[in-house]
């Protein structure tokens, strides 16, 4: 199971950042710099070795050592989660998409954020 949550990281953000807050926000404003965190669960008995490819929203700009697309493998034990963050900014306005993260095992995409 995959799952994306967005919030502000800049001192706006954290000052009103709540557990009530959406995982996907009505609008991304530009110039603001935001986290995604991807959370990986294993809702199965046994351990899985598996690869997740995440990417940056179109349009958006990469922070830190984020990079543009990245491939990573990862393994959860059974009945675990795991959390990846990688942050970003729209240096500019526009209507943008975001393509889920894939999880895949093998050569075949087992789950979608």
């Amino acid at each position: 199971m995959v799952t994306h949550r967005y919030h502000r990281i800049d001192s706006y953000g954290m000052q009103n950042k709540s557990d009530d807050d959406d995982a996907i926000p009505k609008e991304f404003l530009m110039n603001v710099p935001y986290e995604c965190e991807v959370i990986m669960t294993n809702v199965s008995p046994f351990s899985t070795d598996f690869n997740l490819l995440y990417q940056i929203p179109i349009g958006s700009m990469p922070m830190k050592q984020t990079k543009y697309m990245k491939s990573v493998p990862l393994s959860l034990s059974s009945y675990s989660t795991k959390k990846l963050s990688f942050q970003f900014y729209f240096p500019t306005a526009g209507q943008h998409g975001h393509y889920p993260s894939n999880v895949s095992i093998g050569e075949t995409v087992t789950a979608r954020g």
